[in-house]
């Protein structure tokens, strides 16, 4: 079992979104030379003091410092606070009225750092809004502005609330390295700004749980006990997502006693209040640990409670989660009867977490082994050990490059240091330049440390290298769990029993070839282009005969590139022919039309893969056939990591085709000439 991740997560964006929203709607410390001026300093931060627990109270503040302002950049800024108030309690109409109102004025003033710190305010507030109608790509497009704007004003002490703003919307896309980045970075500046007291709670807790979404419950458990210190000065909310955070640290350490007091002081902190939602999240966590405890009493109070609760608002996930944990009570109580019917309800996984499918599963599966249906048991099992490869070789990817994040952060740092310590040698030699033999003794000491210094981190670089590659190591052989001889061994044994040239032989034989490839392709991160075609000639070959004699396979191969010398990611091309042969080709009657092409285009090559299913459907795709999309995400991870590395990037584009086109999907790719493939 895991825990009930899509709506905890949810709710901890919001949290962590109202918090920010505040903190970034805050105004700027300012030095008030004037009665009025304090007045309206003292009116401003009222108002954001009350944007949440009293709006009108908020904007009627507003309205008094208004009144009382008497020049424009002080107007304007309160009207940006006033816009904060709207988007806040969701009136955008209002808010983007006052938008359009301070963004004409700051066209018609000479720009100035105030200027950039206004604009930088009204983007980050944009880029709340898009987060909370989870369009997370406008969302990082406007933090990204809003930090251009922000760092060039007089409120560069914001640039920490931007970079955690960033790193939520990366926790959404599912991105932990580039969370744990951007996290990194907002420690970074705020120590050196010297306002760590204001940042340390929010980026201390965001780095503890992004590493526990890693598993690296080492790290996770430094950075939540460095938050804890804190804990008791925090508001409500974060002391709810913060207690409920560490019970979900401990659950997955499986450490279910430890989890139990803190879900138990999570519910503690909301129950006093009207929130029915974190109050039922709370029964939720508190029946699946009871139930991982063998309480199986106390497991069926709390799922009960929290089924009632979100059936009364059909909420879907929660249902379907809910529902896998009443039929595992169920199977612990002997009631097969009961685990069956539960089983067979909410069945639809369209737009549910595979870890959550992954858990329904286990329960099918234990149940067909209780009733003696071994078969599908299996079944289960098997479709289960997929999903599991594909998640823990998604997150080994994410650790590998926070990893690598991590190392060329640390490097850039200590170059700073080196520059900072020669600057500092320089002042010290103009100081004392009358003390010659002072200065010489100084200038011996300083030589000798540094050297001293540089090749003792040196060393210690070349440790932390040898680190990385044992863990890369490591990692890597958890592909390597079974066996591929045994199973080429038994392939041949039933080969070498069919008849020259039978139908059967030449499958098995295609068969072999097949995964001999699969394991070569995956233990590189590039292949020639002319292994990945044959790669995906034999794949096609295979499938022929299953997509019947209404299969058109076009080829248009430029004949002028050099096959053999030009190296693609691995599995380039086979991921979107295998995803067109599955969810697209199989799903239509009558003619079956795949298309690949490769060519030359500008300075580099493209390829098209293009076929006449029904269309770009991920969902209901995913739908039909248990897929998990896990092959392009494993695609796309790979050439936004070889991205990082390279200036000129790989692009690509999934369509569907529109109009006089037909209907079918076209996937295309474009790889730059001399593309570097080393990480």
């Amino acid at each position: 079992m895991t825990k009930y991740r899509i709506c905890m997560a949810c709710m901890a964006v919001l949290l962590s979104l109202s918090h920010f929203l505040l903190s970034c709607g805050k105004p700027r410390e300012k030095t008030c030379d004037s009665s009025g001026d304090l007045r309206i300093d003292s009116l401003e931060h009222r108002a954001m003091d009350s944007i949440y627990r009293n709006p009108r109270y908020a904007h009627s503040v507003l309205e008094e410092a208004l009144s009382l302002s008497r020049d424009s950049d002080t107007y304007y800024d309160l009207l940006a606070a006033k816009s904060q108030v709207y988007f806040a309690n969701s009136v955008y109409d209002s808010g983007f009225v006052l938008h359009r109102s301070i963004i004409d004025y700051c066209h018609r003033v000479p720009m100035s750092a105030k200027i950039h710190g206004l604009l930088g305010t009204l983007k980050n507030t944009e880029g709340n809004y898009y987060s909370f109608l989870d369009k997370t790509d406008s969302a990082l497009l406007c933090y990204s502005e809003a930090y251009q704007e922000i760092r060039q004003s007089d409120r560069r002490h914001k640039i920490p609330d931007i970079y955690i703003n960033m790193a939520d919307i990366y926790a959404r896309k599912g991105a932990y390295d580039q969370r744990a980045h951007y996290f990194r970075q907002a420690l970074f500046v705020s120590d050196s700004s010297g306002i760590m007291d204001r940042m340390s709670f929010p980026i201390y807790f965001g780095l503890g749980e992004t590493y526990m979404e890693l598993r690296d419950f080492d790290l996770s458990d430094h950075f939540y006990r460095l938050a804890e210190r804190e804990l008791d000065a925090r508001n409500l909310s974060e002391k709810f997502t913060f207690c409920n955070s560490r019970g979900n640290y401990y659950y997955y350490k499986k450490e279910y006693a430890k989890a139990l007091p803190w879900f138990l002081r999570a519910r503690e902190v909301v129950r006093p209040t009207r929130m029915d939602f974190y109050t039922n999240v709370c029964e939720i966590n508190l029946g699946e640990i009871y139930l991982c405890l063998d309480q199986l009493d106390s497991a069926r109070l709390y799922l009960e409670k929290g089924f009632k609760y979100f059936h009364t608002y059909n909420n879907k996930t929660a249902l379907y989660h809910l529902t896998t944990l009443r039929a595992s009570l169920a199977l612990k109580e002997g009631n097969s009867g009961r685990a069956s019917q539960l089983l067979r309800s909410y069945t639809d996984t369209v737009g549910i977490d595979p870890k959550m499918v992954a858990i329904r599963n286990k329960n099918l599966q234990d149940y067909f082994a209780a009733t003696g249906d071994f078969r599908r048991a299996y079944e289960y099992q098997t479709r289960n050990s997929v999903i599991e490869n594909n998640i823990r070789s998604e997150r080994t990817q994410m650790r590998v490059a926070e990893i690598d994040m991590r190392y060329s952060q640390d490097t850039t740092l200590l170059k700073r240091e080196v520059i900072i310590k020669q600057q500092a040698g320089r002042m010290e030699y103009l100081e004392m330049s009358r003390w010659v033999w002072i200065l010489l003794f100084v200038i011996l000491s300083i030589v000798s440390g540094m050297a001293y210094y540089l090749m003792k981190r040196k060393r210690r670089a070349q440790w932390l290298s040898h680190i990385d590659q044992v863990t890369k190591l490591k990692m890597e052989s958890i592909r390597n769990r079974v066996s591929p001889h045994f199973i080429f061994n038994v392939l041949n044994r039933e080969i070498s029993s069919e008849e020259k040239g039978s139908p059967r032989r030449t499958q098995l034989s295609g068969l072999v070839e097949l995964l001999r490839s699969s394991l070569e392709i995956t233990e590189k991160l590039s292949i020639t282009l002319e292994e990945e075609l044959r790669f995906v000639r034999t794949y096609l070959s295979l499938q022929a005969q299953a997509l019947g004699p209404d299969f058109r396979l076009e080829w248009n191969l430029d004949p002028s590139l050099p096959q053999p010398a030009i190296y693609i990611p691995a599995m380039l091309i086979q991921i979107p022919v295998e995803n067109a042969v599955k969810h697209g080709l199989r799903a239509i009657a009558g003619e079956k039309r795949l298309s690949i092409s490769v060519g030359r285009e500008d300075k580099g090559i493209s390829i098209r893969i293009e076929d006449n299913g029904p269309g770009y459907q991920p969902l209901s795709d995913m739908g039909r056939t248990n897929g998990t999309g896990t092959g392009l995400k494993v695609l796309y991870r790979t050439i936004q990591l070889l991205n990082m590395r390279n200036k000129e990037k790989i692009t690509y584009s999934v369509r569907e085709k529109k109009g006089e086109e037909g209907t079918g999907t076209i996937v295309l790719f474009f790889i730059p000439s001399n593309y570097d493939y080393t990480l």
